[in-house]
């Protein structure tokens, strides 16, 4: 029954948690380009800045070890050598090309797998190759290569596939189409992504508007992203590729156990010209996917590469911000779902006069949420600048810099938006003003973990690095829901003698300030014994690098599950117990 009321509690609150019982990598895929300037433009910035480093213990394939992403392709994949790289590995995948030395479209290509022939107005070109007749190459085979030599790498029976903009459509075409692809995603995010397809009166006005595309792309994948508008004849017999790809894709993934998500956009940098779509590229409607774990929407365009009449704001663009940034962390690292069905937010002011520094401040009632955000107008309607910060439960003040803004004084409109997964959950345009000398208050920002033990350690002990907006900051921390500290003015500080298994520290702050930042880790050792233990949590991971001998009282209880792994050997003995309705996994690596 206590259960009962803690879950509960949980939905009421907006918290949904899902525990993964294994580490799976992260493949993140670049969308529709003309040139390679789609590599660098798309992911790096994200990945590198935004991604990584963070608590989540995941870092990027860096094999110059020059602190930069390298892009990994189909056949220099195959050079990844065996268990050679942990399960926590970001990968930025490049599929027009199958190595870095070979030129863009040096091969023609297609999004491929499709299982159904093509009927449209290129017959000839979208199967072969217009130059010499041979074969166009398929991004989903190229995919496949890639992930198969990506578990072989890290030893992960899963990945996690990111896609922006067709990147998404590449994903999906291979988790449908290719053999067994579906058996090894676990989830699947896109983002800007035209799940239904981009109409073919938008997508013409593109072509000739945005970029230089070669033939071989209007031929081709271009076919693959177009929506057939009134009764004008299919690309792919009776349908058009997204409307294959979309038909049954719920029971689909409801049956291989795959989840997936999408982000939108809804800045629309072209209104100016008449022409209104969600991000500038993909409409609103075509990004949204049915039976979702959520359809994520902020204000953000397509990209901040859109060839427009004003430079697009980098806060604008879904590839560089946060609230893009921090869905990725909490759903796709931490396996969270952070919704707020009763959403309640008050307490929203703004800091007015102000100076160099933007303050404002918030509590957050109910609901999980996200992402805090400020556009600011000044009096003519123009978009000054976009401000955001990860947002959290209770009250915070957060404040932005704005000295570089050069900034004249007078009244200026700040748009407040704070988001869940769903969007935004709470929106209100404001009123202040910018006086030289005014008071600039600072943030009490939540307290961030710059430094912690590896995501897995055979060591007991684990030193932390705390990092806080202020030198006089007091907070204390808990281990695994145990306080253990009063409130100290110290950033560093150890902890010894932990047992063997996963461990969570919280960190909070004195006053009202609430948790404000956690870290889990997993302590192994060489020989693992378990005993006189029941398992009360849904996906509990012992791993071993020798042997796992459970027996003696070590329960699994219904509604609870344990994994189990080690290099060597598990032994189960008199005593341990998996009862009706648990769920138990043991493989050896």
């Amino acid at each position: 029954m206590k259960k009962i009321i803690f879950i509960l509690i949980l939905v009421l609150l907006g918290k949904i948690y899902s525990i993964q019982l294994e580490d799976y990598p992260v493949i993140f895929i670049h969308g529709h380009g003309s040139d390679l300037n789609i590599e660098s433009d798309t992911w790096k910035h994200m990945i590198e800045k935004n991604l990584v480093p963070n608590q989540s213990g995941y870092m990027f394939y860096d094999p110059d070890r020059d602190g930069q992403i390298n892009m990994i392709y189909s056949e220099s994949s195959k050079e990844l050598k065996t268990d050679s790289l942990s399960p926590r590995t970001i990968f930025y995948f490049g599929y027009y090309r199958s190595k870095d030395t070979e030129g863009f479209g040096e091969i023609p290509g297609k999004i491929g797998a499709i299982p159904v022939p093509y009927t449209g107005k290129y017959p000839y070109a979208y199967y072969k190759n217009t130059d010499d007749g041979s074969p166009r190459i398929s991004y989903t085979d190229r995919l496949s290569t890639v992930v198969d030599n990506v578990l072989r790498a890290t030893g992960a029976s899963k990945v996690i596939l990111i896609g922006h903009s067709m990147g998404g459509l590449v994903a999906r075409a291979y988790t449908r189409w290719i053999p067994g692809g579906s058996d090894k995603v676990y989830k699947i995010l896109t983002i800007g992504t035209p799940n239904s397809g981009i109409p073919d009166d938008m997508r013409l006005w593109l072509e000739q508007h945005l970029t230089n595309i070669p033939m071989w792309e209007i031929s081709g994948e271009d076919e693959e992203l177009a929506k057939t508008l009134g009764n004008a004849p299919r690309r792919f017999g009776d349908k058009d590729f997204t409307e294959w790809l979309n038909d049954g894709w719920q029971t689909f993934c409801t049956q291989h156990n795959i989840q997936y998500a999408t982000i939108r956009g809804n800045y629309d940098p072209y209104i100016v010209l008449g022409i209104t779509i969600g991000d500038g590229v993909v409409d609103e409607g075509s990004a949204i996917l049915n039976g979702a774990v959520f359809n994520a929407v902020g204000f953000m365009a397509h990209t901040e590469k859109l060839p427009t009449l004003s430079p697009i704001n980098s806060g604008l663009s879904m590839l560089h911000s946060i609230y893009t940034s921090e869905i990725i962390k909490q759903w796709v690292f931490k396996d969270r779902v952070q919704v707020a069905p009763k959403p309640s937010v008050d307490n929203v002011i703004i800091a007015s006069p102000f100076d160099k520094k933007l303050a404002f401040q918030y509590r957050v009632v109910s609901g999980n949420v996200v992402c805090a955000e400020i556009l600011l107008y000044d009096q003519l309607q123009n978009l000054i600048g976009v401000y955001q910060a990860p947002a959290f439960l209770q009250q915070y003040l957060v404040s932005f810099d704005l000295s570089k803004e050069n900034l004249s004084m007078g009244p200026y409109f700040p748009v407040v938006n704070i988001y869940d997964m769903n969007g935004p959950i709470y929106t209100a345009k404001l009123k202040t003003s910018k006086v030289s000398g005014a008071t600039d208050y600072d943030a009490n920002l939540p307290i961030t973990i710059a430094q912690g033990p590896p995501y897995e350690t055979s060591s007991s002990n684990s030193t932390f690095i705390l990092d806080s907006n202020y030198s006089w900051a007091k907070y204390g921390y808990s281990i695994d829901g145990k306080p253990i500290s009063n409130f100290v003015s110290t950033n560093k500080f150890s902890i010894s003698g932990l047992s063997v298994g996963k461990h969570t520290i919280t960190i909070y702050g004195s006053g009202t300030w609430g948790n404000a930042a956690g870290y889990s880790w997993l302590v192994t050792s060489s020989n693992l014994t378990l005993s006189n233990q029941t398992v009360l949590t849904q996906g509990r991971l012992f791993k071993s690098d020798n042997t796992i001998t459970a027996g003696s009282g070590f329960i699994i209880p219904e509604k609870s599950g344990a994994s189990f792994k080690a290099k060597r050997e598990i032994r189960l003995k008199s005593g341990f117990r998996a009862t009706s309705g648990s769920s138990f996994r043991a493989s050896i690596e």
